[in-house]
């Protein structure tokens, strides 16, 4: 079929042609900014889950949808462990510069921005720099301290948006990597606001672990967030992720391809699209038959396995590697970091650094209960017993 009108879209944050199965994620935002906005508390989002299931797709809903709100909005994706002072700068300046297609707070705005600025040359880490053409105010974002300097940031954005009738919005991706020193220091600040009740949120995203690490990083953690698992669809929601898009153009599925597809994609969102792009390549018209749908599973699966998964195995040293290779070996799902250890000939402690640099540094797997670890990535255990078996890494 003409692959101009392919409707499927695999890509990392590609919004899909049919954001199916989130509604109450989007729900629970649009509760988020009109509660702040009244002058109502609201627990923050953190929203977690594996690799592929969409959650920098919500971001970037939310994020259109508070600008559409009048909100101003900052956005990033922290690339692995740093200082997070030069991203906290960065999405401040995004939200005083979305905010300033409001006329009636322009020279207000100014003065937001020079806190910022205060803020951003204070305390930077050597080698980086962040400049902003405001002079800055002394005495406000410039002590040192970051939990200190970012309330004062906040502050002045929160009363400039409240001015505007409207609010501030920061949206973390990959969160998992803040160090704990500053997810401290970030948790403080937004409490604090909260308290003041002001209309700045915060919305962050990350992999399993997140909720842990912000636990780790804060007592009040807990109550400073509402936390949202971003999973595999339901059954109907990943049928609509496949069905509505082509029937927009006027293509349908035979049953037996539709239940043929969503097994081998396993409902994974990213997998749904990827497994769709193919099927509509390999079908010569409407509808994509079972025999499409199994030609199509060989070309999905090469491109999953060359790009989704081969780009995260080679990032993984040799001792690394083979860590993974005995996890899968035990099949899908948790397993326990002993038995792991023991396969590989080796006690915990030797193997310890290991586990915390493929989850800490890495972000390959995680640790969803004590003593147990499980692969990020859906799927992954899969590959790697099919193309790095731990006996071929010995």
């Amino acid at each position: 079929m003409d692959e101009i009108l392919n409707p499927y879209a695999p890509g990392a944050g590609t919004p899909p042609p049919e954001l199916a199965g989130r509604d109450g994620e989007q729900t629970s935002f649009g509760v988020l900014l009109k509660r702040l906005a009244a002058g109502r508390p609201e627990q923050n989002l953190a929203l977690w889950g594996l690799r592929g299931v969409g959650k920098t797709v919500l971001l970037n809903r939310f994020a259109a949808e508070a600008e559409e709100a009048g909100w101003g909005s900052g956005y990033i994706e922290l690339r692995g462990r740093g200082p997070l002072r030069p991203a906290l700068a960065q999405v401040a300046v995004q939200a005083a510069q979305s905010l300033a297609r409001r006329e009636s707070v322009r020279e207000r705005l100014r003065r937001s921005l020079s806190v910022i600025s205060s803020f951003s040359v204070t305390a930077m880490p050597a080698g980086i720099t962040f400049k902003v053409d405001v002079a800055p105010t002394p005495g406000r974002g410039d002590s040192g301290q970051l939990d200190v300097d970012l309330q004062d940031v906040l502050v002045e954005l929160g009363e400039t948006a409240r001015e505007a009738e409207g609010g501030i919005a920061f949206f973390f991706d990959e969160m998992q990597f803040a160090e704990k020193e500053d997810l401290q220091a970030l948790l403080a600040a937004f409490h604090r606001i909260a308290q003041r009740q002001l209309p700045v949120a915060l919305v962050c995203a990350g992999l399993p672990q997140l909720p842990g690490r912000l636990a780790e990083a804060s007592s009040y953690a807990e109550r400073l967030f509402q936390y949202v698992e971003i999973g595999r669809l339901t059954e109907d929601a990943a049928r609509a992720a496949l069905t509505l898009p082509a029937e927009r153009e006027g293509v349908e599925y035979e049953q037996a391809a539709l239940d043929f597809i969503l097994a081998r994609a396993d409902r994974y969102p990213f997998f749904l699209q990827t497994y769709g792009r193919y099927a509509w390549l390999v079908a010569a018209s409407s509808p994509i038959t079972d025999h499409d749908a199994k030609a199509a599973d060989t070309i999905a699966q090469e491109q999953l396995d060359s790009g989704f998964h081969r780009v995260r195995f080679n990032r993984a040293t040799a001792a690394e590697r083979r860590y993974l290779a005995a996890i899968a070996e035990f099949g899908d799902g948790p397993q326990q970091t002993a038995k792991v250890s023991a396969l590989l000939g080796a006690d915990q402690r030797r193997t310890a650094l290991v586990r915390q640099n493929l989850i800490d540094l890495k972000g390959l797997i995680y640790s969803p209960r004590r003593g147990y670890v499980d692969f990020t990535a859906p799927l992954f255990g899969d590959y790697i017993r099919r193309h790095h078996p731990l006996e071929s890494l010995q």
